[in-house]
């Protein structure tokens, strides 16, 4: 189900307060020097706005794979000269190279809808793309429906992609931050 659809089921209500504190973090890391930002998993783009507003953007290129979503979010940030919106899928090979194009990517409430089989390709681009650091959240296998892996399983992937992880756990998922090694 697309973002978009998810919202409207939400009754038009934004993303939960969890979703918004973690974008929030992410800004809040970032404010002293705007950054050219990855976003995998745009959705409608509520997470960009969180950035834009916390003026740590120097340039966002945000990647949604759900065309519904894609388009909503390309309309909404059309006026706004330093994001770009592309739909694609970020395990296909067939588009943009991006090698160490970025300062961060930011992949909130996104990597538990890879399959399994693919995490450590996904992780590596990722890799592959940044300079500095990654934030990644995800649901607590523990306790949230969605949750896929334990917080350690979690760390245990990142850091056979090369990162260098700090995590905390809040609620009922966890917020990853990876620096590039």
């Amino acid at each position: 189900m697309s973002e978009l659809q998810q919202l409207k089921n939400r009754n038009g209500r934004p993303y939960s307060e969890g979703h918004r504190a973690m974008y929030k973090t992410v800004a809040g890391l970032l404010s002293n020097e705007p950054a050219n930002i990855l976003e995998l998993g745009c959705g409608i783009g509520d997470g960009i706005e969180i950035l834009l507003t916390g003026k740590c953007v120097n340039e966002l290129l945000a990647i949604e794979k759900t065309k519904e979503d894609f388009w909503h979010t390309k309309e909404r940030f059309s006026g706004c000269r330093n994001v770009s919106v592309i739909n694609y899928d970020w395990l296909s090979f067939d588009g943009p190279a991006f090698d160490s194009c970025f300062d961060f990517c930011t992949c909130i409430e996104v990597i538990e809808h890879v399959e399994k089989k693919h995490v450590d390709r996904f992780l590596a681009r990722i890799y592959q793309s940044v300079s500095n650091a990654l934030f990644l959240s995800t649901p607590n296998v523990t306790n949230h429906s969605h949750g896929t892996r334990t917080p350690d399983a979690w760390c245990e992937a990142l850091e056979r992609a090369g990162f260098r992880v700090s995590y905390v756990e809040w609620q009922w998922t966890t917020f990853f931050m990876a620096n590039k090694q």
